[in-house]
């Protein structure tokens, strides 16, 4: 997709929600607290369990730190630094992929 295509794609789009432009590709959007936090914790609780050490961390420091000190217990994460979902962990995943969609849909991007 050219790099024409996408911003005349986003400035269609953009028209379905309130936000602030911040260039052809990039809009600020307030987002609700509660969608805010709901999609926080999930991807907390996603990462937590990407560890597989059966600890679940639903502190955001804790979390950091573990992911500081113990990234390399990852075993889903690519070369270039992306974390993947594995089938133990795809509740978590798809619950991230849900706060999300309930993002979009609050800014009418979705049904």
């Amino acid at each position: 997709m050219s790099l024409k295509i996408r911003k005349e794609y986003l400035k269609n789009l953009s028209k379905r929600f309130k936000g602030k432009k911040i260039n052809d590709l990039m809009y600020e959007v307030n987002v609700p607290k509660p969608l805010f936090q709901n999609i926080r914790l999930t991807t907390i609780n996603y990462l937590s369990k990407c560890f597989n050490d059966g600890e679940t961390i639903n502190d955001e420091k804790k979390l950091l730190k573990k992911l500081i000190f113990k990234r390399t217990k990852l075993s889903n994460i690519t070369p270039n630094g992306m974390i993947v979902p594995k089938n133990e962990i795809s509740l978590e995943f798809n619950n991230i992929i849900k706060a999300y969609v309930e993002i979009l849909k609050h800014m009418n991007v979705v049904n």
